[in-house]
């Protein structure tokens, strides 16, 4: 290779890719066949012209002959391919095209003579990762998020397509996360639309936070759209992080229900002077605070407040969390008291008995629910939804097709 051969264009390749008069790489047949399946297709069949001829002998060193040209043909009909794929152009025995050029001579800073098709650069940014060159998605500084989506979903469905998506995914990764907090809250804000470019990407960090959101959103009209549009394996992993806090909620429901303050317990084996009329009346308070409490929850349940509403139950449950005035604050003692008038001092007694259970509500079954297991920044950014969704490597569904595919090889063999 000579000094200053490089990317895009190498002395002594021997594929030439032309997208446009003003884009064309010269590179090498070796690299794209172990790079990329596709490639490896188009460019597997020995070099013979349609006249039968070989190549030369004399003309096969390095770089002074084509041996294979590939050419950017629009793509009209399939949307899971890019708008420009590549052909195979049949080549004489020295390299040259049996038929004319499709191209035009064009001024090499023009490209089809209008604004440039964002796949061209793509298909520039892929090729050049192949040869471990760093992909440029932008200043994040001064580069909008949305920029730097839009230019990487063309490079992905390019990548998709030479089916190289593990050579651009750091890239892409490294770049929407250094915009920090704006990818999370867009993740946030449209989580479905995420957890399908992070599959696509086989991105575990978006994928995982993507995950996170739509799980605690997965009620919601917009996700309930979208769930049978994912992948069988994407769906199952939803449908199982969506049943473990669902059933975690309905548990902890159920567990704030028949929950007694341990004073007012008793052990039929210890003193029996606590088993008497006069011991249980002593305690008749803190079973008014009780009564209240559970008419208080089982309203909210019977109004599905809880994990059949839009929010799984989030804004109850951060209720519950919150306790203290939250809920049940003195406006609810005063309807309480008019069916039974209490003296101001019992009033304050059963308000006391109440923030107790209130504050075993929140610590005990509560509070798991609240964590926030995404990279959101829940403190500044209102999002209305459970983050509380645990995520392990045995989450990413690429991983376990993947795993699958080994196994069925084996059992083949």
């Amino acid at each position: 290779m000579e000094e200053g051969d490089k990317f895009p264009w190498f002395n002594d390749g021997d594929v030439l890719i032309v997208l446009t008069a003003a884009r064309q790489f010269k590179l090498h047949r070796n690299v794209l066949r172990n790079a990329s399946p596709t490639l490896n297709r188009l460019l597997h069949d020995t070099f013979v012209t349609r006249t039968g001829k070989t190549l030369p002998k004399r003309l096969r060193q390095p770089g002074k002959i084509i041996r294979h040209r590939l050419s950017g043909e629009p793509n009209d009909g399939d949307d899971f391919l890019p708008n420009v794929t590549l052909q195979p152009v049949h080549l004489d025995e020295y390299g040259q095209p049996l038929v004319p050029d499709i191209l035009p001579p064009l001024p090499l800073t023009f490209e089809n003579g209008r604004a440039v098709n964002p796949v061209y650069p793509a298909y520039e940014m892929v090729l050049g990762a192949m040869y471990n060159r760093d992909l440029d998605f932008g200043d994040f500084d001064v580069t909008s998020l949305d920029d730097i989506l839009e230019k990487a979903q063309h490079v992905l469905l390019v990548a998709e397509y030479l089916q190289v998506v593990h050579l651009i995914t750091k890239s892409i990764e490294a770049s929407l996360l250094a915009t920090g907090q704006a990818v999370y809250r867009a993740i946030a804000d449209m989580p479905a639309a995420w957890l399908l470019l992070a599959y696509r990407m086989q991105c575990k960090s978006i994928f995982k936070e993507a995950l996170i959101h739509v799980t605690g959103q997965y009620n919601t009209p917009e996700v309930r759209a979208t769930i049978n549009n994912f992948p069988n394996s994407v769906r199952k992993i939803v449908e199982d992080k969506v049943n473990t806090v669902r059933g975690g909620l309905e548990v902890a429901q159920q567990s704030i229900m028949a929950h007694y303050p341990s004073n007012i317990t008793r052990d039929a084996f210890g003193d029996k002077a606590k088993l008497t009329k006069d011991s249980y009346a002593s305690d008749v308070v803190t079973w008014m605070a009780v009564a209240a409490y559970r008419q208080w929850m089982g309203m909210n349940l019977v109004r599905d407040k809880t994990h059949q509403a839009n929010d799984m139950g989030f804004a109850f449950f951060s209720q519950l969390h919150k306790g203290g005035e939250a809920y049940l604050g003195r406006e609810a003692l005063e309807q309480f008291a008019k069916l039974f008038p209490m003296s101001p001092k019992l009033t304050s007694v059963l308000r006391e008995r109440l923030l107790g259970i209130k504050d075993t509500v929140k610590e005990s079954f509560a509070a798991p629910f609240m964590e926030n297991k995404s990279q959101l920044d829940t403190s500044t950014y209102s999002h209305g939804f459970f983050t509380c969704t645990y995520v392990d490597s045995a989450d990413f569904p690429w991983l376990m097709e993947e795993q699958e595919e080994d196994e069925s090889s084996e059992d083949e063999h």
